[in-house]
């Protein structure tokens, strides 16, 4: 059918021609809304995970997020930024407070415990959609073409990684906003030449950054060091200016109101600096340093979807396409303020007294991602000039990408399903089963009863009694001492007492989530190891001891 000019007037089109034109529409329609809908079906798997664990089923999975929790609670009713469930409830200040202070408004709307955990689970999940669109972002920002977008999206929000820390209260997805908007601004302002704002916009959104995770200090690094490079001295000037309020303010008051302990636990909760110095030194450092390493390569297949164990091989070929992609990509967009970042982020993690997991490179996976989907594309344009006939060449343009979605998406609701079936309802059941031990201790032992307990701070929450987790330090784990790893259970008596606590409750899945200690017949026969605890509970696996006085 010709086309129609515009000097031709068509009063009364043909049926053929009405018909061509409706279905052209139709057809122009749906191709509008593949992308979208492509989108939503992505995002269902952690949305399903999130539903599913709404209640609070990983609620304590990390400790942090309880202690997060206390924290703003302690807000809203005392006016102080404490950690109320530790005996002495000194003040919290290992842990910055804008996030404590989003929580914090959620609880004044909702101030029932456990109840308001469905408000905090659907805070978690909006911040996690809102981590997903600042990555869009980034991905038309680095001009991925629109192929390349889709598909990053798509595999981000796919990724296991940041679909389990979604149904925790946690501040990974907070702190990765703001990570990536500095980097945005930052990279936004060193090219504009016009107004400087901006700067002012990425020191704010950098000093959010850092008062959400002291992790983001590298910001305070890389952005004023790319934009003295690029001889925007003013730039760096303002930025400097903007963000040193933040830092600076945090620093003055953790310090001016941070208890000085020398007990390596009770370190543990209000000082990461000082705990960190109990734990390295300088014989320690170079083990550390490998330690880390490892563990980040071990961590970057998270990168990828989750994808089934029989494709391990792949999935390790894509990790490796990730990082070639992700040095490719920063190169040829010249995007300094990103590169930067991440190396001086990595550096970071490899001299750190944590295990560098997921969790921790959850700031980096849209940029692997990125890597990822812009290297998948440059193969598939190798491809196509290699094809005779253009055909060829758009079908493997065609295919190779949906193969990657096609199996990114089975993989990852088969993830969301087994998460359900093996980790939510357990759990589920595990806070179940301390709940009928927490109604115990409200109902026979008085309110100064004090414990030691591994969920501490859910112990509190539950049944506002204090306690203290027995806690290991990180550098065993280095230097592969097993039995100062076995310490926090095979003395948990002596630890105790130690401390001046009543009781110990002990639960199944205590410790489970340690490497070491996370097979539960070891611990069982760790805890067979310590005298002087009488059994006062037991129920449905959880028990509680008297901690006598004297062995």
């Amino acid at each position: 059918m010709q086309a129609v000019s515009h000097k031709n007037t068509v009063l009364a089109p043909d049926s053929a021609t009405q018909y061509g034109a409706m279905s052209g529409f139709r057809f122009g329609a749906l191709k509008n809304l593949f992308a979208p809908l492509l989108i939503i079906t992505a995002l269902l798997p952690c949305t399903y995970l999130c539903w599913q664990a709404r209640g609070g089923s990983q609620f304590g999975y990390l400790q942090d997020d309880e202690l997060y929790l206390t924290a703003a609670r302690s807000l809203v009713t005392t006016g102080a930024y404490k950690i109320p469930s530790l005996p002495g409830e000194p003040y919290q200040t290992k842990y910055p407070p804008i996030y404590p202070l989003l929580l914090s408004a959620v609880w004044i709307m909702n101030p029932v415990f456990p109840a308001n955990l469905q408000a905090f689970a659907l805070l978690d999940w909006g911040l996690w959609i809102c981590f997903v669109a600042v990555a869009f972002v980034m991905y038309r920002q680095l001009k991925l073409n629109r192929a390349s977008q889709l598909l990053a999206v798509i595999l981000l929000t796919l990724n296991s990684t940041c679909q389990f820390m979604a149904t925790l209260l946690a501040p990974e997805a907070l702190f990765s906003i703001f990570v990536l908007t500095t980097l945005l601004l930052a990279d936004r302002s060193s090219r504009d030449t016009g107004s400087e704002v901006m700067t002012i916009y990425c020191g704010l959104a950098a000093g959010c950054a850092f008062l959400t995770k002291t992790a983001g200090f590298p910001l305070m690094v890389t952005v004023p060091l790319v934009l003295l490079l690029r001889h925007q001295h003013r730039r760096a000037l303002y930025f400097g200016a903007v963000v040193t309020p933040f830092v600076a303010s945090w620093a003055i008051w953790a310090g001016a109101h941070r208890s000085r302990f020398s007990d390596p636990t009770l370190m543990y909760y209000v000082d990461y600096f000082g705990f960190y110095k109990l734990n390295v030194g300088i014989k320690d450092f170079p083990a550390l340093v490998v330690h880390n390493f490892l563990q980040i390569l071990y961590s970057l297949p998270g990168v990828v979807p989750p994808w089934p164990d029989e494709l391990g091989l792949l999935v390790m070929i894509l990790t490796a396409i990730a990082l070639i992609g992700t040095v490719r990509l920063l190169k040829d967009t010249r995007s300094l303020h990103f590169a930067a970042f991440l190396v001086v982020y990595v550096i970071e993690l490899l001299v750190w007294n944590f295990n560098p997991n997921g969790r921790f490179l959850y700031p980096l996976i849209p940029i692997f991602i990125a890597g990822l989907s812009y290297e998948v594309w440059f193969g598939v344009d190798l491809i196509r000039k290699t094809l005779p006939g253009a055909l060829a060449g758009d079908l493997v343009g065609k295919l190779v990408p949906a193969c990657l979605i096609g199996i990114s998406l089975f993989a990852s609701a088969a993830y969301a399903h087994s998460m359900v079936a093996r980790n939510v309802v357990l759990t589920r059941q595990w806070t179940a089963n301390r709940k009928h031990a927490y109604d115990w201790i409200n109902q026979h032992l008085p309110t100064s009863a004090k414990f030691a307990a591994y969920d501490d701070v859910g112990l509190y929450l539950y049944t506002g009694r204090q306690g203290i987790r027995s806690q290991g330090m990180t550098r065993p784990y280095v230097t592969g001492d097993r039995e100062q790893i076995e310490k926090p259970v095979s003395a948990i008596a002596d630890f105790a007492r130690g401390h001046g606590l009543d009781y110990l409750i002990w639960a199944p899945d205590d410790y489970d989530t340690d490497g070491v200690l996370e097979d539960g017949h070891l611990r069982e026969r760790l805890l067979a190891k310590n005298s002087g605890l009488s059994l006062v509970y037991g129920s449905e696996g959880v028990r509680i001891y008297r901690v006598d006085s004297e062995r």
